[in-house]
This record gives structure tokens, sequence and C-alpha cells, in this order.
């Protein structure tokens, strides 16, 4: 018997030793996207957004905001998220600010973030920012087009 509860506490231990895994979401159109940031702030997992290439107008900015020690993947310009790989050279992923906000605001302090093959277009900040405003412990931002921001502070896209 104390053989039982002996393997029983060590596969427990080991369980609570690994990992969380991570969640993937795969977003066609604005509120989908928006969906699934508010749904990775908090999941205590990894993420990974997939969104298909389009033209994504925005009424609000995208906000993603976490104190969790995970990562936080973007993959714009994808075509089908069955096969997860950024199309960079077609016609891409345009987070549209119409001139009005910020297309994508994100704090995450504690953990990593990723942007990739997005392209950050009419965006409009009262101070700097005005395409993306990212801060987080590690940033990736790469293969990602910025054009048409607007910002009365320091820059069309702020990162630290």
């Amino acid at each position: 018997m104390q053989r039982r509860i002996f393997a029983c506490g060590f596969v427990f231990g080991l369980s609570a030793a690994l990992p969380a895994a991570a969640a993937d979401f795969c977003a066609h159109d604005a509120f989908e996207l928006q969906a699934a940031l508010t749904a990775s702030q908090a999941n205590d997992e990894d993420d990974t957004i997939l969104i298909l290439t389009g033209d994504y107008p925005l009424s609000a900015g995208l906000l993603f905001s976490s104190t969790e020690a995970h990562s936080l993947d973007l993959f714009g310009s994808i075509d089908d998220c069955a096969v997860p790989h950024p199309d960079l050279g077609g016609a891409g992923t345009v987070l549209d600010g119409q001139h009005q906000q910020r297309p994508l605001g994100i704090a995450n302090p504690n953990g990593a973030v990723r942007i990739v093959g997005l392209r950050f277009a009419g965006g409009f900040a009262d101070g700097s920012g005005a395409g993306l405003f990212a801060s987080a412990k590690d940033i990736i931002v790469s293969a990602n087009w910025f054009y048409g921001n607007h910002g009365t502070g320091d820059g069309k896209m702020d990162s630290g």
C-alpha cells in the first residue's frame, strides 16, 4: 500500500513540475483577435495567436495586458491556420486604426512578446506608439510594416 501512495505522489510531483501547455488561437476578424488576446491574458499558458490575411479595420484598438510570466506570439499574414507559416510576400494582415486609435497595445512585463507579419496602418495616439505600443520583458518585432501612423509623441511605433 505504501508503494502505491509513493507512486501517486511521485506522478503528481512530476506533473506539477511540467511547464504549462501552450494555447493556440486562430483569428478571422478583429472581434476574434480581441477575444484571443483577452483569453490569453490570464490563462497561465504561453500563447500563440495566428491572424489570417486580410484587412482588420478597428473601431477600437486591440489590447493585451498581463502580469503572467508567459509568452505571447502574434503571427499575421497567415493564409490557413492549419498551415501556420506567414506569407510575408502576400497581401498581409493589416491592423487599421482608421486614424482614430492605436491598432495594438501590449503590456506583458513578466513575459515575452513576439510580433511577426503584421501591417500597422492608420494608427493615432496622443503620445508615442501610434502604430504599436509594446512593453514586455523581451520583445521581438520582425517582418512588420508601419505606415500612415501619427503620434503626438516620440514616434509611430514604441517598445520598451
